[in-house]
Order: structure tokens, then C-alpha cells, then sequence
């Protein structure tokens, strides 16, 4: 029994464990918090059926005294035969009875377990297939990177971020880190995470300023910044993509459009006065930064920077 419950267990260990894998720290101690629960249940379920089959061994120990009695009576006393075996026939009725109930619901219980078992080892192969899925991350890396924009086309951004991650991990100050950030920071806007996207372009803002999706990141920001109710925030980083020379006439006009709105403000979003997390003048720090890149600047990498 013990084997049958160790031989998924190590499966979902081997799968963590395969060379070339990367497995989260949390989701590894979760996939192990989650079998070792099945296999208590388990446990405690055998158990169970442990004490109900000593209960019925004791309940036929009692019968076959009975009969040994009854045998006893026979050979002592033949003169009241028939009323002894009359009696006998009425305890041993009673005592099949209660046999025969007793065997029934060992016969469910063992139905349950039974049922539990298979209930088990189905979800066991789902932690499997789960975790088989989550190390099964491409070697290469041109196949990382295509496979995470396939899973942000197809809108499994949670997907995509781990992907994107997994490429930034690989290939540190790769020529396309701060694409791969911005695409990071898009889903977790698209997830209306904000402040972890706001995060995120920042990073590229402050560390990689000659980048081409410098536009995005600027613009994006304001998109966040005004989501979160801070529309001073917000009109100065559209005004940075005003200012930042790299921003397609499609992201000026848009930013144009933006800050009439936020001066509007048709659905009452800036009727708040600025919170402590307003920082108007980080954001024109950021727009001076694209312009201005620092000596210790990364050169120009590779990017997109048409988003809208």
C-alpha cells in the first residue's frame, strides 16, 4: 500500500527535480502539502477499515462460541433437545442478524474506501500532469520566447509572465529585456494589476531609457496612473510621451486625447484630491531620464512600441 502511494509521490518529486525544469519554490511546496493531505486521508480511511474488520472478527469469534455452546447443550442433555435447540435457533437468528448487518456495512465502507482510493489516485495524476506541465519549459531561446508570446496572444497572461520571467532569468541583459518587461508589465495591466505593472515600466524608464518601447512604457503609465484614481500622476507621464522624441505620432495624439479627458474627467475619476502615492514629479524625472539617458545606460535594444 505504502509503495502504491510513493510511486506518484516520487513522480511529482522526479518531475520537480529534472534537469533543465524550473519549478516556483511555492508551487513545489504546495504540490507536496497536497499529496502529503491525500495520503493522511488515506491513511485514516484504512485505519477505519482496520478497526471495523477487528470488530467483525470479534462478532464471529462470539457466533462460533455460541455454536460450540450450543453443541455442548446437545450432547449433555438430549431430554430438552428441542426446546434448547428452539432456543438456540432464536439466538443464532439474532446473532446472524446481527452478522450479516455488521458485514453489510463493512461491505459499504469498503465500497467508500474503495471509491476514495480511486478518488486519490485521480487527483495524484492530476498533481502530476500539473507539475509534468509547468517543467515542460522550452531549452531554447528563441523557442521560450515564442512560446510566452503565444500564451500573451492567447490571453493566458499568468502563462506568458512565468515564460517572460523564466527568459529574463536565462538570459540576463538580454537585447530584448526590456521588450520582455513591457510585455510583462502590459498583462499585469491588462489584469488590472496596476501598481505591479506601474513597477515594471518604471524599471525600464529608470534602467534601459534608449529602449524603443520607452513610448510604451511612458504611456502605459498614464493609463495606470489615471485607472488608480491619480490623475496628476497621470497627465505627467502623457506629457512625457509629448516630450519623449521616440513617441509615434499615433501615442502623441493618443496622449493629447488622454489628457483632455483626465482635464474633463467626465466620469468623476480625479475628484479625489491626490493621494500620498502621487509622485508628478518622479514621472517628469522619468520623461527627463528618456531623454537623457545616464552614462551607465545600456545602448539602444530591440522592441516594440506600437501598442495602440
Amino acid at each position: 500500500m505504502i509503495g502504491r502511494f510513493l510511486a506518484p509521490t516520487a513522480l511529482v518529486f522526479g518531475a520537480l527535480l529534472a534537469p533543465g525544469c524550473i519549478v516556483l519554490q511555492s508551487q513545489h511546496l504546495e504540490l507536496v502539502e497536497e499529496v502529503d493531505h491525500l495520503k493522511k486521508r488515506q491513511a485514516t480511511r484504512d485505519q477505519e477499515l482496520e478497526a471495523t474488520l477487528r470488530k467483525a472478527a470479534v462478532q464471529m469469534a462470539k457466533v462460533e462460541a455460541q455454536l460450540e455452546r450450543a453443541a455442548e447443550v446437545l450432547g449433555e442433555n438430549q431430554a430438552t433437545m428441542g426446546v434448547r435447540v428452539e432456543d438456540l435457533e432464536f439466538d443464532l437468528g439474532q446473532i446472524r442478524g446481527i452478522a450479516e448487518d455488521r458485514l453489510n456495512a463493512l461491505a459499504a465502507l469498503g465500497q467508500n474506501v474503495s471509491e476514495m482510493r480511486g478518488e486519490l489516485q485521480e487527483r495524484l495524476d492530476k498533481l502530476e500532469t500539473a507539475t509534468n506541465a509547468a517543467a515542460a519549459i522550452p531549452e531554447g531561446k528563441q523557442a521560450l520566447f515564442r512560446s510566452a508570446a503565444a500564451a500573451e496572444s492567447s490571453h493566458q497572461n499568468k502563462q506568458a509572465r512565468k515564460l517572460y520571467r523564466i527568459y529574463l532569468s536565462r538570459y540576463p541583459n538580454d537585447a530584448k529585456e526590456a521588450e520582455v518587461r513591457f510585455k510583462i508589465g502590459l498583462t499585469l495591466y491588462q489584469d488590472s494589476d496596476d501598481r505591479s505593472a506601474l513597477g515594471e515600466f518604471h524599471w525600464i524608464i529608470s534602467n534601459r531609457p534608449q529602449a524603443k518601447v520607452i513610448p510604451d512604457a511612458l504611456y502605459y503609465s498614464g493609463l495606470a496612473w489615471y485607472r488608480l484614481h491619480n490623475c496628476a500622476n497621470a497627465a505627467a507621464y502623457f506629457d512625457a510621451v509629448l516630450a519623449e522624441a521616440k513617441s509615434s505620432d499615433r501615442y502623441k495624439k493618443a496622449a493629447v486625447k488622454q489628457k483632455a479627458t483626465i482635464k474633463s474627467d467626465p466620469k468623476k475619476i480625479c475628484v479625489e484630491p491626490p493621494s500620498k502615492d502621487a509622485h508628478p514629479v518622479r514621472a517628469a524625472q522619468d520623461a527627463e531620464r528618456a531623454r537623457k539617458p545616464s552614462a551607465g545606460a545600456v545602448k539602444p535594444v530591440s522592441g516594440s512600441s506600437s501598442r495602440i
